[in-house]
């Protein structure tokens, strides 16, 4: 199993040297560690912190749903501090976007299904939780990712729907997996991109999805709705049974015909 100390190399190599780095066998919810630790730095401190656990037993992703990370898997959270609270709802497109992107320097064609799902095929591999807070007009993010990475040991083959990276016949060092997501996750956030050019890019990465019928989970109640885009702000769009116009913060978006 990686150390600190492969993680903070990995890091360094990627000219990511001053990410500050907490390591952990096992864990609750690396989420809520990364929250307990920045409580306690200054509020001026604008140092990225991550947060990587070898297995959690607390994993959580939308709408409290559990998220199962058995040994093997990649659970981290990245804290980035200052950010505007207006691009709050397009971040986890474009982190889902740069996973994305670090699985297919892998050559694994994923895909991101709205709003926090990385697909291979139509099999989950990886989750994505952002939580914030907000101090003094600006945001400290906690990007929460959640990684199939190793098959077998009780793991992604034995969940209904998920699959990992093993399944697909890659092996990967996890520190390096780490860092390059870490990388990609630094560059979105420091590079200043319009919220649009984010979607945009979302969309290209998404599944094909546009037009097609899908089931739309709502306070226990399932509904049939046609998807039909993502607006600038992160927000599906679709049309519901009665032809009417709905922009969706979260849901639950299921039965979708994915084409691989």
């Amino acid at each position: 199993m990686p150390s600190q100390s492969d993680y903070e190399q990995a890091l360094a190599a990627l000219g990511l040297g001053s990410v500050i780095v907490v390591h952990r066998d096992s864990t609750g919810s690396t989420n809520d560690d990364a929250k307990e630790i920045a409580a306690q730095l200054s509020p001026s401190d604008k140092s990225l912190l991550l947060v990587v656990a070898e297995t959690q037993t607390r994993g959580r992703g939308r709408s409290g749903n559990v998220w199962f990370s058995p040994r093997g898997s990649i659970s981290l959270t990245l804290a980035i501090p200052d950010i505007p609270p207006a691009r709050l709802g397009v971040l986890p497109l474009g982190v889902g976007v740069c996973i994305t992107r670090a699985l297919g320097s892998l050559g694994l064609a994923a895909r991101v299904k709205w709003p926090n799902d990385i697909l291979i095929g139509d099999q989950k591999v990886c989750g994505i939780l952002c939580e914030s807070s907000i101090a003094r007009g600006a945001a400290r993010v906690f990007v929460g990712v959640g990684l199939n990475v190793e098959a077998g040991d009780g793991g992604a083959a034995m969940v209904r729907g998920a699959t990992s990276l093993g399944a697909h016949g890659v092996a990967t060092e996890r520190a390096t997996l780490v860092a390059d997501i870490v990388g990609r996750v630094t560059a979105l956030v420091q590079g200043g991109q319009a919220a649009e050019a984010i979607v945009a890019e979302w969309r290209t990465a998404s599944i094909p999805w546009w037009g097609e019928e899908a089931t739309l989970s709502e306070g226990g109640v399932d509904r049939r709705i046609i998807v039909v885009d993502v607006d600038p702000e992160g927000r599906l769009v679709v049309r519901d049974e009665g032809g009417g116009m709905r922009t969706l913060i979260s849901g639950d978006v299921r039965n979708v015909r994915v084409i691989a």
